[in-house]
């Protein structure tokens, strides 16, 4: 059975993630405990989904940032979504540059009120998912790559939002850290709301990850 680890935060995204994932992998949620004492090696996935509260330990412990660092370096393969992605940036996988400029109201607001937004992402020709067009996601202030480092973009985000001219930045990559392989999801494929549902594509871009299918290899 392949294992999965789910990085636990305050998202509903992470019960989300679990209930699809249940029946196919043998899934467990870890903390931060789990993350320092290298727990993450036994896993053959690691999902860091939306939330603040690996961010901000990534800022407070260099064990806990280490770990993710070396995890991948070392072969295992690191699926972010949302707060997931800018944690990836944060610790340097990829040598991708993520930013959240402009966020903040946003992301507030969704907090506050338990709602979500929508932004319409365009896939780049020849993306690991062989999707073409563009295509409307789940977003709750989501974050967006400025640097791609060693990764390539997946999709890029097709309009801009009051606050966030991010048009054209990218919102979906992949790529190689090490010997180990990165996905990364600025919008939220798990999630379901006001009639959109992308989360096969979660599976898919797991499935991609464990396969070593993605474009780059």
């Amino acid at each position: 059975m392949v294992d999965v680890a789910i990085y636990r935060t305050s998202s509903p995204g992470c019960d989300r993630i679990y209930s699809l994932l249940r029946d196919e992998y043998s899934v467990e949620f870890i903390g931060n405990k789990d993350v320092e004492a290298g727990r993450l090696k036994k896993f053959d996935a690691a999902i860091f989904p939306g939330g603040k509260e690996h961010l901000f330990r990534s800022k407070r412990s260099p064990t806990f940032s280490g770990e993710i660092v070396d995890y991948v370096s070392e072969g295992g393969n690191y699926l972010g979504i949302c707060g997931g992605m800018l944690l990836a940036g944060w610790v340097g996988l990829g040598s991708c540059k993520v930013s959240h400029r402009g966020l903040a109201p946003y992301y507030v607001y969704y907090v506050l009120t338990k709602s979500r937004g929508d932004v319409k992402v365009r896939w780049v020709e020849g993306n690991s998912l062989g999707l073409a067009g563009e295509m409307l996601f789940v977003w709750a202030a989501g974050p967006y790559i400025t640097e791609l480092g060693n990764l390539k973009a997946e999709a890029l985000y097709a309009e801009n939002k009051p606050l966030v001219r991010f048009k054209d930045e990218v919102a979906v990559a992949s790529g190689r850290h090490g010997t180990g392989n990165v996905f990364v999801w600025g919008v939220h494929p798990e999630y379901v709301w006001d009639g959109i549902d992308n989360s096969y594509l979660l599976k898919r871009s797991l499935g991609l990850l464990l396969e070593r299918r993605l474009v780059y290899v």
